[in-house]
């Protein structure tokens, strides 16, 4: 048994779990095809419709294999479905799910996610397709953070011009704030003001954040889905919990990206104030960096992104840790 098993092991109480907004243990929640009864559930959920309606009808699409010799991350999306109203008939809906935490980088997660939504959105067409009937696209996310100032923790986003006409709603943008969602069920009586679908968009979204397993038994049991779909939640996290190879992978990895960020964020601060940023860094880690790339992006920088790909961090890793893009970074290691 490695270290990092040992330690997973003593970190990890009799009561506790994984919270599902760890990219892996979302996947095995909701993109396991050993499980699409609960990947039904979330989907009957996000589209408002009966679970007995979509039973057999949820389609997990196949991730595109990465590309490791450029440093690409694990998958390309995190979730995608497809979903069919007739078993026979076409594809009617096609659902992408991400999962984003970390918001002091989200500006980047949007457009990222954008593109996610239009590659899918645009599959499978064809010359001779009738667009009257091609199928809407819901990009869902699971965000811990706001992405303006209404503070809605069920945004929707549609294709529209500034008057607020709907251009097309064949694509669709779900943004669901995950603490939000937790801090709401936690406070029972501030459930009391949605309907019942948004109430289990909300339980959905606050079970993510959720560390112990009482405390998640009892979100997931008011959830108007089917007891059999909850039991088998209920199994998968002790199963993900009794997994020694898979606690071991989270825990280092989440260790790994917390090391990575503290260190980015300290040698970046004492680099950048040695090549003159001080002014940004007092902004905020977020500004500093952006004025330190509008620069030019002072060498301290590029000796950080240097020095942690070096140290076996991920260009997707270095991404996500700060507002650099994927091609500055390539750029800064070539």
């Amino acid at each position: 048994m490695t270290k990092s098993i040992i330690e997973a092991k003593r970190k990890l109480k009799p009561n506790e779990m994984l919270r599902l907004s760890y990219d892996e243990a979302f996947k095995i929640m909701y993109a396991n095809p050993e499980n699409m009864e609960i990947t039904t559930m979330l989907i009957s959920i996000i589209l408002n419709i009966r679970y007995e309606l979509l039973e057999n009808k949820v389609k997990l699409v196949p991730l595109k294999i990465p590309n490791k010799t450029v440093g690409e991350k694990e998958t390309e999306r995190d979730v995608v479905l497809r979903v069919k109203e007739e078993e026979q008939a076409q594809d009617k809906t096609r659902i992408i799910i991400e999962v984003n935490i970390k918001g002091y980088c989200y500006e980047a997660i949007i457009n990222r996610n954008i593109i996610y939504l239009e590659e899918v959105s645009s599959s499978g067409i064809r010359k001779e397709t009738n667009y009257k009937e091609i199928p809407t696209t819901i990009l869902v996310n699971f965000n811990d953070f706001f992405l303006n100032d209404l503070n809605e923790v069920i945004d929707t986003y549609f294709y529209m011009n500034k008057y607020g006409y709907i251009l097309s709603e064949k694509r669709k943008i779900l943004n669901i704030n995950i603490a939000e969602c937790y801090k709401i069920w936690y406070n029972n009586n501030e459930l009391k003001g949605y309907d019942d679908n948004k109430k289990d968009l909300i339980r959905i979204g606050a079970s993510m954040c959720i560390t112990k397993k009482k405390e998640f038994n009892k979100c997931i049991s008011e959830l108007r889905t089917p007891e059999k779909v909850k039991k088998l939640m209920e199994r998968t996290v002790i199963n993900m919990c009794e997994d020694e190879d898979f606690l071991g992978i989270y825990y280092d990895k989440e260790k790994d990206e917390k090391m990575l960020q503290e260190g980015i964020n300290l040698e970046i601060k004492e680099r950048s104030h040695a090549e003159g940023l001080e002014e940004g860094v007092k902004k905020g880690l977020e500004e500093g960096v952006k004025k330190g790339i509008k620069e030019g992006i002072k060498e301290g920088i590029k000796e950080a992104v240097k020095s942690f790909y070096k140290n076996g961090a991920s260009i997707e890793m270095i991404r996500k840790s700060t507002s650099l893009t994927e091609k500055e970074i390539k750029s800064i290691l070539q």
